[in-house]
């Protein structure tokens, strides 16, 4: 009976111990791409039922923040210094997005930013809206110290329905958000002027009262029959 106690209690703690390192396995994966609030309260989820949050469909407001001219930048500074540059400039975006407690998806030298609505304090859209701008902000503050450092950015942003969620395995997780939204907000950004925020038209509507919007017109993309029409964010 004694051994059979011990043999017990060996076994619950190695459960224990497994468990425990699960909890941080989960949450250096997805400390990588979410905010700490985020990344806690998708832990306690995963303790809840035992899985992440998997693909459904709901409303997301995207963002990309896309460098301008970086191949001619690379060749201009040289590939080591370039990438130094890239490197501090996803460090302080990152900071920025989590902030607004985004989901960061680097995409070369671009950014994916997604805003759900598991946070209802703020819309989306708004904090969309606020963290280009201090993406904006940063940029030029940085060009404004160190001409050799200067980046440029344009941003675009889009508000609607679109599968999202986490995929993955035990050892990789990735948030994977897929729909028509991504791919106009995506192709939006070549109408974004450097340093300005471009919107779409579901974006606009939902923050309209506290935002001044200037219209940019109908924005043909490739792919669409029917042209988006595009707006820029006004200071």
């Amino acid at each position: 009976i004694a051994i059979s106690h011990q043999t017990a209690l060996t076994l619950q703690r190695m459960e224990l111990v497994n468990k425990v390192r699960r909890q941080e396995q989960i949450h250096q994966l997805l400390g990588r791409f979410v905010s700490p609030s985020e990344a806690e309260f998708m832990l306690k989820d995963y303790l809840e039922s035992g899985k992440l949050p998997g693909l459904t469909e709901q409303k997301v407001t995207v963002m990309f923040s896309d460098i301008a001219n970086s191949t001619g930048l690379a060749e201009h500074l040289g590939s080591t210094h370039f990438a130094a540059i890239l490197n501090r400039y996803y460090q302080n975006a990152t900071e920025v997005i989590f902030k607004y407690g985004g989901i960061v998806k680097y995409l070369g030298d671009g950014i994916l930013s997604i805003f759900t609505e598991h946070d209802t304090g703020m819309p989306t859209e708004e904090k969309a809206i606020l963290a280009g701008r201090e993406l904006i902000t940063l940029t030029n503050r940085t060009g404004s110290l160190d001409p050799n450092r200067r980046i440029v950015i344009g941003v675009a942003v889009n508000t609607g329905k679109a599968m999202a969620g986490y995929v993955g395995t035990n050892e990789r997780v990735e948030f994977v958000v897929l729909g028509d939204i991504v791919n106009v907000a995506y192709r939006m950004q070549d109408y974004a002027r450097p340093y300005k925020i471009i919107v779409g038209p579901a974006t606009v509507a939902a923050i309209a009262e506290k935002y001044k919007f200037r219209r940019v017109g109908a924005v043909t993309l490739k792919g669409r029959e029917q042209a988006i029409q595009a707006y820029e964010v006004l200071p």
